[in-house]
């Protein structure tokens, strides 16, 4: 009974220090994203950086999702999510930010959408 109470309180312990020691990096991304040229083509574009100077990432991987409501045809609605192709879906170290870029083409959920249409959604 001892040596089972005395293996609980190790394992305790353990999972207490290891959450404790895990650091949470502050990410700040902008309240908004911009639709412009980047190297001539149309593109989604979304920046983002550290709250702390010293904080690097390694083996980051970043994924963007559009989500919209469509109407159906008898009515009601539902929410369509589509993950967005990005020019770089990873990065092996990352260390004062940058940008997440998506390229509208005629591939891309954005591809004819209105100024309009996206404020709707």
């Amino acid at each position: 009974q001892a040596i089972v109470v005395q293996m609980l309180l190790v394992f305790v312990t353990g999972v207490f220090f290891t959450r404790l020691s895990q650091t949470k990096p502050g990410i700040v991304a902008a309240k908004y994203a911009v639709i412009g040229e980047f190297n001539g083509r149309p593109a989604l574009m979304v920046r983002f950086l550290f709250q702390q100077i010293e904080t690097v990432l390694v083996d980051v991987r970043f994924a963007l999702t559009y989500q919209r409501q469509i109407q159906l045809e008898k009515g009601g609605s539902f929410f369509k999510n589509d993950n967005l192709e990005l020019m770089r879906q990873e990065a092996n170290r990352s260390r004062v930010g940058g940008t997440v870029v998506h390229f509208i083409d005629e591939d891309s959920p954005l591809f004819g959408q209105t100024e309009e249409d996206l404020k709707a959604t």
